[in-house]
């Protein structure tokens, strides 16, 4: 074998446990993001569950919430229908009648409790009449 071939042999072979090294400093890095990787998973499947308890102790409230809900809708229509018949002084003032068309009923009624709940508001906030 000739000085050229034995020197590209030498270069190779140095090459190669250049590769062999980095191959292994790799595999650690590889190794180590492994570990993390494994410990934020067990983090987020603790969260996880942590998260799925919290919610099962909210259902009872999102129910109760629901049902308050239902019978505040309930009562509106009820108030509405009795409204468009029988409107109070100040709701004929700050909104007019009822009308007879349909979107222009909706948005009246729309109107309406929004009057309400801004009387309610301001009640509860000076605990006097508006």
């Amino acid at each position: 074998m000739g000085a050229i071939a034995k020197a590209r042999r030498k270069w190779e072979v140095d090459q190669l446990r250049n590769r062999i090294k980095d191959a292994g400093k790799l595999k650690e890095r590889l190794s180590q993001n492994l570990r993390e990787m494994t410990d934020e998973e067990k983090q987020l499947i603790r969260t996880q569950k942590e998260r799925e308890q919290w919610v099962k102790q909210q259902i009872p409230l999102v129910e109760r919430a629901q049902v308050i809900e239902n019978e505040l809708a309930h009562r509106n229509k009820a108030l509405l229908r009795d409204w468009e018949n029988n409107l109070p002084a100040y709701l004929e003032r700050a909104v007019g009648p009822a009308p007879d068309r349909p979107f222009e009923k909706f948005e009246w009624r729309k109107t309406v409790l929004m009057v309400e709940d801004y009387r309610g508001s301001t009640r509860s906030r000076t605990g006097t009449e508006p």
